[in-house]
């Protein structure tokens, strides 16, 4: 493993930032199939400050 990275374990918080900057950047939306469970639907809305029947 790269010295610049660390692994990821069970309970370990990861913070991400989306952006131009990251060799990956839309990488993860190129996949149309992309699964979303009701809980990271209900997170996204809550985090885009909209109600339900907006979002």
């Amino acid at each position: 493993m790269p010295e610049d990275m660390s692994p990821v374990t069970v309970g370990t918080l990861m913070k991400f930032r989306c952006s131009p900057e990251n060799k990956c950047f839309n990488e993860c939306c190129r996949d149309l199939n992309q699964v979303l469970t009701p809980y990271d639907i209900l997170r996204l809305r809550k985090n885009r400050g909209m109600r339900s029947q907006d979002f």
